[in-house]
Order: C-alpha cells, then structure tokens, then sequence
C-alpha cells in the first residue's frame, strides 16, 4: 500500500534533505524506535510541528516552516495499527520493563490530567517505547533474514495527542497515524509543499 504522509521541518533543513537524503535519528527517545517521522495524512498537524521546529534554538535565523510530502511504501513495514504484531511486541516488553522500572515515560494518563513539572518536561521522552520498538524491528528483521524476506522499511501506529472533547472521551483532537521510517528505500517520492 502507498501512503501519503508529511515530514514538518525548517526550510533550510527541507532543502538539506532534499540534497542529501534525511538523516535517520537514533535518539533514545522517540516513540516509534530509531527512524525519520511522518504524519499519515495529517498535513495539518505537520504544518503545526514544522512552525514549532522554526522556533527551537536550533534553527537558522530565518528559516520558514517547511512541510515534505512523501509517498511511503508500506509493503514490508511493521504495522501496529494491525493486531498482527502485537503479541511479539508484548514479549519485548516483558523483556525491557525490569531495564526502565527507575526510569519515568509518561503514559497515557497525562493527556487526561495536567502534568506534573518533571512529567512536562519530559514530554517528548520515551525511552522505554524506543527500546521495545527497536527490539521489535531487530527481532522481526531477524525473523524475516531467516526467510530470505526483506527486512522491515518502516514503524506505522496511531498514537493519541492533544486534547480530549472531554474528560471522559477518547477522542483527541491531534491523535495521528504516526509512520517511523527505517529504511528511506519506502519513500517513493519526496517534495516540499510549504
């Protein structure tokens, strides 16, 4: 399947990528493992990350919010919109969570209260997350080489942002489809659109 999705940056940083190809980030903290993130469809909220990109310390003065638009090949992806892979994904947890018992993630119970100072400061820190995605990609490429099947492109799931319509709802108003990708040989094509 091809997707459309949207990578939210800072022009000087659209046009390095366009030149040169993204750079794959590896911090330990990223909800979706190692990879280069894209909203599924979700132009909007890309635009809102790439305003929010201009106005971090590391960026050039003058740089404008820039939106890529990417065609994604989900084909050899890992899907976790799909129920597919989550019994392994379950077992890599069990493994990890004794690593990061000391170590605090903020769950999902902070998008229906306010956060504590240590929890908003640690807002976009997922260890823990990062881990067993990474775990999961290794354990299914390993799975996939033993088959002589191609090894997995991407991390594709909804994650569940913003704010609720009310405190007991489920509905958030900036929940995406958020796509982390491994392997840029997925991206079919690439251009800016803001």
């Amino acid at each position: 399947m091809i997707i459309d999705c949207y990578h939210g940056t800072t022009s000087s940083r659209a046009q390095n990528i366009l030149d040169n190809g993204f750079i794959i980030s590896s911090k330990p903290r990223m909800w979706l493992g190692t990879g280069v993130y894209f909203f599924q469809e979700g132009y909007d909220l890309c635009h809102a990350w790439a305003m929010k990109a201009c106005q971090r310390a590391s960026a050039n003065p003058g740089d404008t919010p820039a939106v890529l638009h990417a065609k994604i090949n989900t084909q050899f992806g890992i899907d976790l919109i799909s129920n597919t892979h989550w019994p392994l994904l379950r077992a890599v947890y069990d493994v990890h969570k004794e690593e990061y018992r000391n170590h605090h993630q903020n769950g999902i119970d902070t998008l229906i209260r306010p956060m504590t100072p240590q929890e908003t400061s640690l807002d976009y820190d997922h260890p823990l997350d990062h881990s067993i995605i990474d775990t999961l990609v290794d354990v299914e490429a390993l799975y996939r080489r033993r088959r002589q099947l191609p090894e997995p492109t991407l991390v594709r799931a909804a994650f569940v942002e913003g704010q609720a319509v009310d405190r007991r709802s489920w509905l958030f108003d900036a929940a995406a489809v958020i796509v982390s990708v491994i392997d840029h040989e997925c991206i079919e094509s690439l251009e800016v659109v803001f």
